[in-house]
């Protein structure tokens, strides 16, 4: 009740904003038109098209007169029609119907998920286009309204002319006066003990509800309150009145809100300007008995009641409702296997034909998240039998694979392996069902078949972590004498993902044949979505210059969320260069764009490659040499620096893995060059002092599982502060893989004078 209040004061907020545009900017709006609708799961939907200057889209939108909101939007309908000016202002946007416009002075942001998940389940009924957000009471107040639902059309107008005189009602029908209370039409109502009361006219809902409260205290809960009249309109004689809270007030008691059920069957004209209502009957009385037994059992709270609800109207309009509502009560109440079994099966019996695999998905997680692992398997078995005619045909394959993790976990493994292959014949890249797989036949002692489905696994977000482990088990069953490495993976997933070599080496020429190693950072982030180009970019570039001219540092950045590959020195990198998205900056000069799609990683290998030829073109007064090994867990080793004494230089010493196992959502698999940490005192480097024999020289040595503790103590802090969940795998540092980069750049401006790159040797003891 707290969250309906604060959006209906939300709503009210919104609506207020855009009535104090002013007269002015409804100019235009007093059109006419026809506003095409259907009903769609009770939902009143308008087929239309939204513009501004920018852009037209075709969409459907919600009408919901009883909803005091303007023009909510979607943020991917708002996105293309370009609502938000850089100032911040709102464009206008034009709904266009049947021969008229309306015109609205900007957009609300709607329920997003809301509307996600009703044009999932109701995409046939919906055709082409997505339900992408409502229009409410703040638009149509400024029209003259005729709800005619029964001929599927609004039909709306200018504002009538102000007069005394009103339309005689019709037979059996209403002509009204009206109260308007926060945009919302307010129609009399009378009851057979005679109190004046009031419903508010609504389509935001099919049913007609009235207040639960009110019902309870006349002794008649399922809302069989007796006649409720609007004139001469007895809503009874069309409608059960459905018990509902009621979210709204008003003065002469808010009795409850008309719905799109009882406007099927009822012409209703608003002249809000004169504030009457008039009411003509377009259907014959028939009251919807399957309704009444419905709302019956609903208040009952006894599933015996419901059940038997269920058996005399199996096809009515409330009975998947109802099957939902056995569920609900037989998990509250407690409950034998074969009750549930009944009502997983009414569930699955009253679901659309086309979504019961997509509906069994979901009772699934519902089940599983309630520990009822047995009733799921039983929803999801329901669900493949049906999965053949789902409208969404990956539906019944992740059933499958829901179903083999489930029994594989039980230790059903025969049956899990029969799930997990039909899972694989319709989902053959998906990451969990490889991994599955792998532990099936790893279990049964299968280690070729097993080791092939965890390097499929391996590449894939969800699966990675789990997958590796899996395959450093078997690399140690099958081949002892070699262990797992990031190289020998490399070879394994090779043609799994894509890759980018260029085709030719790099040839110097006079000019650029100087000492110059010019020093690339990458700022980038496993999670950033069309990083994916600029990475395989940098792969060109590796393969086109020689290390001992090119010099490449890989900075994860926090945004748009931090992944296991940030720490403390990404963020002074971040600082540094204040990047806002995936960047390429050479010699800390020159900017190249890194965030791009997979098919622009070539345009942006050719701009980074202009970049590095540039730098190298400019000689250096500065000599770097590093050497360094790792040998028991340590790196460790010396750096030199040549050159004259100058103010405002710093050293920087960055420890780099050059290969990382990290598939995240940019689709980046391998990560290349990332920084793991600082080898001096800090991230800030160390201040240039040259010596009396012009040189300085700095040792370092850093076990590299105290750097994997720093690093995961520092991501753990973060998580801490700032409520982000990061996942703490691909932090251990594999020995193999160590480098060390060495850096002069100046304090001010950023600027590399120098850098130089060297791999670390392995010297353990045999």
């Amino acid at each position: 009740m707290i969250e309906r209040s604060l959006r209906l004061l939300a709503l009210f907020v919104g609506a207020a904003l855009w009535l104090c545009a002013g007269p002015n900017a409804h100019a235009q709006a007093a059109q006419q038109g026809r506003i095409p609708v259907k009903l769609v799961a009770g939902r009143l939907v308008a087929r239309c098209d939204v513009s501004t200057e920018v852009r037209r889209i075709p969409v459907n939108l919600f009408v919901e007169y009883d909803n005091p909101c303007g023009l909510e939007l979607h943020n991917r309908a708002a996105d293309p029609l370009k609502t938000e000016l850089p100032d911040g202002s709102q464009r206008t946007i034009t709904i266009h119907f049947q021969g008229g416009e309306m015109f609205v002075p900007g957009r609300e942001l709607g329920d997003e998920d809301e509307l996600e998940a009703f044009t999932k389940w109701y995409s046939t009924e919906l055709g082409d286009n997505a339900v992408v957000g409502t229009i409410g009471a703040a638009v149509l107040a400024n029209y003259h309204l005729v709800f005619d639902l029964g001929a599927g059309a609004i039909e709306y107008g200018p504002p009538l002319a102000r007069s005394a005189e009103h339309v005689v009602a019709p037979s059996g029908g209403a002509s009204v006066p009206v109260s308007i209370k926060n945009e919302m039409v307010w129609l009399p109502v009378l009851l057979d003990d005679g109190v004046p009361r009031t419903m508010a006219l609504g389509t935001s809902r099919y049913d007609t509800i009235v207040d639960e409260d009110f019902c309870e205290l006349r002794g008649h809960p399922a809302g069989d309150i007796g006649s409720a009249r609007i004139g001469d309109c007895d809503l009874s004689d069309y409608v059960a009145l459905r018990p509902a809270p009621v979210p709204f007030t008003h003065r002469d008691g808010a009795l409850g809100v008309l719905g799109s059920g009882l406007l099927q069957k009822l012409r209703v004209e608003v002249d809000r300007a004169n504030r009457w209502v008039t009411i003509t009957p377009v259907a014959e009385p028939e009251l919807p008995v399957a309704d009444r037994a419905f709302f019956e059992a609903l208040v009952s709270e006894d599933s015996e009641q419901v059940l038997a609800y269920l058996d005399a109207y199996p096809e009515s309009r409330c009975a998947a409702e109802a099957a939902d509502l056995l569920l609900d009560q037989l998990v509250a109440e407690g409950f034998e296997d074969e009750q549930l079994d009944d009502a997983l099966t009414w569930i699955d019996r009253t679901c659309q034909p086309d979504l019961r695999a997509t509906a069994a998905l979901e009772r699934m997680k519902e089940l599983l998240g309630l520990g009822l692992t047995a009733a799921a398997v039983r929803a999801g078995e329901l669900g493949v039998e049906g999965g053949r005619d789902d409208r969404y045909p990956d539906a019944v394959h992740q059933l499958h694979a829901q179903l083999g993790t489930i029994l594989l976990d039980a230790g059903e493994s025969r049956e899990a392996w029969k799930h997990l292959l039909s899972a694989a014949f319709g989902l053959p890249e998906d990451g969990m069902v490889n991994l599955q797989l792998g532990r099936f036949y790893e279990q049964e002692g299968r280690y070729r078949r097993a080791f092939s489905r965890y390097v499929q696994a391996v590449i894939q977000p969800e699966s990675s972590p789990r997958a590796m482990e899996g395959l450093v088990r078997l690399q140690a069953v099958m081949n002892p004498d070699e262990a797992l490495s990031i190289d020998l993976i490399e070879r394994l997933i090779a043609g799994k993902v894509e890759g980018f070599g260029a085709a030719t080496k790099y040839e110097f020429t006079p000019e650029t044949d100087t000492n110059r190693v010019v020093l690339i950072e990458h700022l980038t982030n496993a999670h950033e979505e069309f990083a994916n180009g600029g990475a395989l970019a940098l792969e060109g570039v590796l393969d086109h210059f020689e290390r001992d001219n090119v010099a490449v540092i890989s900075f994860h950045m926090s945004t748009p969320q931090p992944d296991p590959l940030h720490n403390a020195a990404a963020r002074r990198a971040d600082l540094l260069h204040d990047a806002q998205e995936s960047v390429f900056v050479v010699n800390g000069r020159a900017r190249v764009p890194g965030r791009a799609r997979t098919r622009q990683k070539e345009e942006v290998y050719g701009a980074l490659r202009s970049a590095v030829i540039a730098e190298l073109r400019r000689p250096s007064d500065y000599e770097l040499q590093v050497d360094a090994h790792v040998k028991d867990g340590v790196v460790s080793g010396e750096v030199v620096v040549e050159g004259p004494e100058a103010a405002g230089i710093k050293l920087e010493l960055w420890l780099v893995e050059r290969g990382v196992l990290f598939p995240g959502k940019s689709k980046v698999v391998i990560h290349r060059m990332v920084v793991r940490d600082a080898l001096l005192d800090s991230v800030r480097g160390e201040t240039l002092a040259i010596g009396a024999d012009g040189k300085m020289t700095r040792s370092f040595s850093r076990s590299l599982a105290d750097v994997r503790s720093a690093n995961e103590a520092y991501l753990l802090q973060r998580q801490a502060e700032k409520s982000e969940l990061i996942e703490l795998v691909s932090t251990a540092i594999d020995p193999g893989q160590v480098s060390v980069v060495a850096v002069l750049r100046r304090s001010f401006t950023g600027e590399v004078m120098q850098a130089r790159y060297v791999e670390a040797p392995r010297e353990d003891a045999e």
